[in-house]
């Protein structure tokens, strides 16, 4: 198991792969944000200024987990060797439940068997393809 990379570049990129364990971790990290941003604006709703403020940096916050987020699923059907279209499931009502539990759930691939493989580097593919038994 690699360590996960939580630089920040790492959350908007739209190649390679990501196991199930850092979709996880990175969607509630991109998630939680926002989520506190627009509680704030519910806890200190009686000063205007604040909720403006608290608006805008929100919006902000938004547009930008919105990209990461997409940029996750992904990479996340890069490693399950789905199709690139099958993203559009995450814009289908009821369906979008359930393709995220898939995501989270599904083990992925080993880049070899990956049809979307074409992202990673001969590295990646080498270490993560099945050896054959005479040659070890």
């Amino acid at each position: 198991m690699t360590p996960m990379n939580l630089e920040l570049r790492s959350f908007f990129g739209f190649t390679g792969r990501i196991g199930r364990l850092e979709y996880f971790v990175k969607g509630i990290l991109v998630n939680l944000p926002v989520g506190l941003v627009f509680s704030a604006t519910f806890l200190f709703h009686t000063n205007q200024a604040l909720i403006i403020v608290l608006g805008i940096v929100g919006i902000i916050l938004l547009i930008a987990t919105i990209a990461s987020s997409i940029s996750l699923v992904v990479r996340r059907i890069n490693d399950l060797g789905l199709p690139h279209w099958t993203f559009i499931l995450v814009f289908i009502p009821f369906v979008n439940f359930l393709f995220t539990l898939y995501l989270l759930l599904a083990p992925g691939v080993p880049a070899a068997q990956s049809e979307t493989y074409e992202d990673l580097t001969d590295d990646e593919i080498q270490n993560d393809s099945p050896q054959d038994p005479a040659i070890q």
